[in-house]
């Protein structure tokens, strides 16, 4: 079972650095550039359903 995490992170460098890491560690990551995104996300993608 592959795990989903929503990031949401707006520093652009350091949203990559974590999303390479995570998905280094298994894990499918939905980025988001900041909290309206992030929430427009979860809604569509529901990232813990």
């Amino acid at each position: 079972m592959v795990h989903t995490i929503l990031l949401v992170e707006d520093e652009a460098t350091l949203a990559e650095t974590l999303r390479y890491n995570l998905e280094r560690e298994g894990y499918s990551v939905l980025y988001a550039a900041d909290g309206i995104q992030g929430l427009e996300l979860a809604r569509r993608e529901c990232p813990t359903c």
